[in-house]
């Protein structure tokens, strides 16, 4: 059995989500996400364990505009995680370490 995937194109799609930063990166009890939410509407901020499991989940309504959260890592146990931000559509994704 022979499989293979043809690829006949990349669709490139507009991020809502501009200059994701999070720091500390390691961090030992919070993290400060700061990034630009280009539209008005939900953003969802989701911490993942190493199996992609959430561990941690923000909801909020917000408006355009620069925007800054503290994300308490005070429940976790030292290790990777993975920091998931969705907003209109757009999904980015950033490496982080809880020490």
């Amino acid at each position: 059995v022979i499989l293979f995937n043809v690829i006949t194109g990349i669709n490139h799609t507009q991020s809502q989500i501009k200059a994701l930063t999070v720091f500390p990166n390691p961090a030992p009890e919070q993290l400060l996400v700061r990034w630009e939410k280009q539209t008005f509407g939900e953003t969802v901020l989701e911490l993942c364990d190493g199996a992609g499991q959430v561990v941690s989940s923000i909801r909020e309504m917000i408006i355009p505009g620069p925007q800054q959260l503290r994300i308490s890592l005070d429940d976790l146990a030292a290790g990777f995680y993975l920091l998931r931000i969705t907003t209109d559509g757009s999904t980015s994704t950033l490496p982080v370490i809880r020490q």
